[in-house]
């Protein structure tokens, strides 16, 4: 591979930034554009506490399968909260 060509593997430099992005995304989600409608706490706090694993929890090395695995299934409870806050939200809206 020729230098300064970029790699197809993310790098740590992209992987933070996409993390952000995500965090950045799940809060817009939930704010609500012209504050006239009631907030749902419940999403909020399960879309805040997934943003906040997705910054503090490092990056798992690439070629570490196992470590990789364990991020994406520590973030199972998270998950079932979002969909558990969302799903009460979209009944409502029915």
């Amino acid at each position: 591979m020729r230098s300064g060509s970029s790699s197809s593997f993310p790098t740590d430099r992209s992987r933070e930034a996409d993390r952000r992005r995500r965090q950045r995304y799940a809060l817009d989600a939930v704010r609500p554009t012209n504050n006239a409608g009631p907030r749902d706490e419940e999403l909020e706090l399960a879309l805040k506490a997934l943003a906040d694993y997705d910054t503090k929890m490092p990056a798992p090395p690439v070629g570490d399968k196992e470590k990789i695995a364990r991020y994406h299934v520590n973030r199972i409870a998270l998950l079932r909260a979002l969909a558990k806050a969302a799903k009460n939200d979209d009944e409502n809206r029915l």
